[in-house]
């Protein structure tokens, strides 16, 4: 796994350790998803760290959405057995719904939830086709689910979710009421 350096201008207390781990797991992954052609976008707090090209706190876990032509039994295959050699003791849940796989592997001090989205096309060239598990098309408004955007922190150079994206999420997760959460640190980024 490739290591990578952080550093950060935040006040917050910072779980440095955590971070780098985390960051290292986000890099090697990457590898891993180009190798198999597919495009990777970092979401969730992480995400917005990269694009402000800092950490600005502690997360409890990874967000990784993959979009990708291969089929969903062949993806699911294929990251749990890459998760299997590179995360010692890795427990993994697989939750399925119609538009995503959803593969959380959990182990300590490490968590990430990772989306499978298959496109109909090539996902470096065109993301607003996805294939639904029964095999139903369904177009995304580029209004709706804007393109990611590039993100770097320090040597890691990743794409992440679009700031109007992830708020929005925030938001819904809050059910549009403002409440304290960790995601107010996000909240104020955006």
């Amino acid at each position: 796994m490739t290591k990578i350096k952080i550093t950060s201008k935040s006040k917050a207390e910072i779980n440095w350790d955590k971070a780098k781990r985390d960051l290292d797991f986000i890099k090697s992954f990457q590898s891993f998803c180009q190798s198999q052609d597919w495009r990777i976008v970092v979401s969730g707090g992480y995400g917005l760290d990269i694009l402000l090209g800092q950490i600005t706190r502690t997360h409890n876990d990874v967000d990784i959405i993959i979009y990708g032509q291969s089929g969903r039994d062949e993806a699911i295959s294929k990251i749990q057995i890459y998760l299997k050699k590179l995360i010692k003791n890795v427990t993994i849940k697989i939750a399925e719904n119609d538009f995503m796989v959803e593969i959380d592997p959990n182990s300590p001090g490490f968590g990430a939830n990772i989306y499978y989205v298959q496109t109909e096309s090539n996902p470096y060239i065109n993301l607003n086709t996805i294939i639904k598990q029964s095999g139903e098309q369904i177009t995304n408004s580029p209004k709706r689910f804007p393109l990611p955007a590039k993100g770097k922190l320090n040597d890691l150079e990743i794409e992440v979710q679009n700031p109007h994206t992830h708020l929005a999420d925030i938001l819904y997760k809050q059910g549009y009421k403002p409440r304290k959460s960790t995601h107010d640190q996000d909240i104020a980024n955006l």
